[in-house]
């Protein structure tokens, strides 16, 4: 049976907390999920090349991986 960890949830924000305009910039990333088999283990969307010590971290943490 397969099991399903989110690492990490994603986000999509202005910001600045001032009501946005049209063209204010935003803060985004991806929800980043590992698939746990029985035979391999897949992590899906591994978020932004600066993430990979907080994801490395939070796979670590969660025991997931082992």
């Amino acid at each position: 049976m397969n099991q399903i960890i989110v690492l990490s949830e994603g986000y999509s924000k202005y910001e600045q907390n001032e009501p946005p305009s049209a063209d204010a910039p935003m803060l985004a990333n991806c929800t980043c999920t590992l698939i746990k088999g029985p035979d391999c283990n897949v992590i899906v969307d591994t978020m932004t090349p600066w993430d990979g010590d907080l994801l490395l971290q939070r796979a670590c943490s969660s025991k997931s991986m082992l």
